[in-house]
């Protein structure tokens, strides 16, 4: 499964967000209804489910799941230290 298919399944079994709702244009909080709580337990779901640490800036700053799915992409392909 690839990261934007993992993270769709996530959104959809832990938020109960509709699957045809969940695009790269789509904002947590406008579209998938999510409030911030939700969003930051989002980014622990993202981190254990891909084994990355997201900081608290980029997560701060992530307003779209399709910057969600860059991020977390992006994560995965930082060396870790």
């Amino acid at each position: 499964m690839d990261v934007e298919s993992k993270m769709k399944h996530i959104l959809i079994d832990r938020f109960q967000v509709a699957k045809d709702i969940v695009t790269n244009d789509a904002e947590f909080a406008k579209d998938l209804g999510l409030d911030s709580l939700d969003i930051m337990e989002l980014v622990i779901e993202l981190e254990n489910a891909f084994s990355i640490q997201i900081t608290d800036e980029d997560a701060a700053s992530l307003l779209t799941f399709g910057e969600a799915v860059t991020c977390v992409e992006a994560s995965i392909h930082r060396p870790k230290i």
